[in-house]
């Protein structure tokens, strides 16, 4: 069919649905099945996904998380029926009124098969009507063990994975190893659930491959609306988009090299999180001590965060994660996030002990003022999934490298001539399905200018071999249902020195082989 004539076909379907356009008139060429869906039949199509979902909302009320999942399709229901309703009352009839038509078909196409995915996921747990007494005490297992009460009021949830690991680590010509080991990389145990009512959450997890067993996070948060939740307790710091990311779905075995040292570790605060204007906008907000994980405030003031992420084109996502298939729908996401904190100055920088820590003599530690920010953009498409991500950082250390007691550190941070560092660093991220379900491969660049601080409680125990750093990182991953899967890793690593000679170790090769098993 020409242009022309599609046009028109809408124009006639419009004339129908628009108040007080003409009706009762036959459209001259009637539709044919490869056309646009008019905004009358995407009515009817968002119409059924509402009345699915609403089935559905009983069942997945049991459920904490799949409970969240029907809220959030509901609200982008919501959304793309105001769409809808607002590309029909648009007075043009043309090739963007087309357009936008299409885009909404793929939107309501995209929520339908999200919807399936729910009722599959659904239909481990529901049990059918009167069964309710026999449920007492019962365990459901799906992607970990889950018992909830019959009135659906408490849950409680036990999971978790491990990753054991093969690693290799060559010098700079990779005729020599380095370091050839065995060992757990992760052993996670994870509880969580509700209490009370679907709204108050709350989330334990501990760390078996460490010494002790510590806790890594444990928090309650409360949802007071799709707008508004509220955290209290340890959880990680959301300062960069690749950080949030789960250790037990992220792509690539080991996170940029080229932003770990710029970025924020976990911390105890509080934090306000939600969702705006059809869960287009999220962002996450708030204060912590900074002294990092398990950690007490270690001096009298505090970390404030804000991170904004907004879903430019489609739906958001979780990058780094779940990128299996190769969903035709093309989505593009931005986010931000700034840090303000100060940091105490540590007993030794970039592995050099620190001769006077208190150069104003107040009898207290002096504090280097950091602020951070950081920028990203994560596209998915048909498979593909990029992310850019970029830090700056900005320390102000004041008279505390200048005075003569501290001249070692001063070379090594090298401030300018008002007390002041700069950090940059970014990396950029790819991944896709080579076998939907079953085989990703994933590759990332990065380049960052090497801190010397470390920030929330993280300390540079040594100095690093160069003041730059490259890498590059190749992944090839095997995944054999949701809990099993196995992959292999090879990254490059240059410390790069900007003035003077190459310095020995600044080059490595990591191989690593890790397996992942979810229970």
């Amino acid at each position: 069919m020409s242009r022309s004539a599609l046009v028109a076909t809408i124009a006639v379907l419009a004339a129908g649905i628009l108040p007080g356009a003409a009706s009762g008139q036959a459209p001259a060429h009637p539709p044919q099945p490869a056309q646009q869906a008019a905004a009358g039949d995407l009515r009817t199509q968002v119409a059924a996904i509402r009345k699915e979902l609403e089935q559905l909302r009983p069942a997945a009320a049991a459920a904490q998380t799949l409970s969240g999942s029907v809220q959030q399709l509901s609200t982008r229901v919501t959304a793309l029926e105001q769409r809808i309703d607002k590309a029909a009352r648009q007075s043009a009839v043309g090739p963007e009124v087309v357009g936008s038509l299409d885009r909404l078909s793929n939107q309501a196409a995209q929520m339908r098969r999200e919807v399936e995915a729910l009722r599959t996921q659904l239909s481990g747990i529901e049990q059918p009507a009167g069964a309710a007494s026999a449920a007492v005490g019962a365990v459901e297992y799906k992607r970990g063990f889950e018992w909830i009460t019959t009135d659906g009021a408490y849950s409680i949830r036990i999971g978790g994975f491990v990753q054991p690991r093969y690693q290799t680590t060559l010098a700079k010509g990779a005729d020599s190893v380095e370091e050839a080991t065995f060992r757990l990389r992760r052993a996670r145990l994870v509880v969580g659930g509700h209490v009370a009512r679907e709204e108050l959450t709350y989330k334990l997890q501990l760390e078996a491959a460490a010494d002790g067993a510590p806790a890594l996070d444990y928090f309650i948060d409360y949802e007071l609306a799709p707008e508004l939740s509220l955290r209290a307790g340890q959880d990680k710091m959301y300062f960069t988009r690749v950080w949030w990311a789960s250790d037990s779905s992220i792509d690539i075995f080991e996170r940029p090299a080229a932003v770990e040292g710029l970025r924020y570790d976990r911390d105890i605060g509080l934090w306000a999180h939600g969702s705006l204007w059809g869960d287009r906008v999220a962002y996450h907000a708030g204060m912590s001590n900074g002294g990092g994980p398990n950690q007490l405030n270690d001096n009298i003031d505090v970390v404030t965060l804000l991170r904004v992420d907004a879903a430019l084109l489609g739906a958001r996502f979780d990058a780094f994660s779940g990128n299996l298939t190769r969903d035709p729908e093309l989505r593009v996401m931005i986010g931000a996030g700034a840090v303000h904190d100060l940091t105490q100055v540590p007993d030794r920088i970039g592995g050099q002990a620190v001769a006077n820590r208190d150069v104003d003599s107040n009898g207290e530690t002096d504090n280097v003022r950091v602020w951070s920010t950081s920028a990203d953009a994560a596209l998915r498409w048909r498979g593909l999934e990029l992310v850019a991500e970029g830090i700056w950082r900005h320390e102000r250390w004041g008279t505390i490298l200048f005075h003569s007691d501290n001249q070692t550190i001063k070379e090594l941070v090298d401030p300018d001539a008002d007390g002041h560092r700069n950090y940059l660093a970014g990396y950029l991220h790819a991944s896709y399905p080579l076998v939907q379900q079953t085989l990703q491969l994933s590759a990332r660049v990065g380049h960052s200018r090497v801190a010397l601080l470390g920030v929330g409680g993280r300390p540079v125990d040594s100095t690093p071999p160069g003041d730059r750093l490259v890498e590059a990182t190749g992944q090839l991953r095997y995944l054999h249902g949701s809990n099993l899967s196995l992959g292999g890793s090879y990254t490059y690593f240059n410390y790069n020195t900007r003035n003077g000679p190459e310095q020995p170790g600044d080059v490595e090769h990591v191989l690593i082989g890790q397996a992942q098993l979810n229970f």
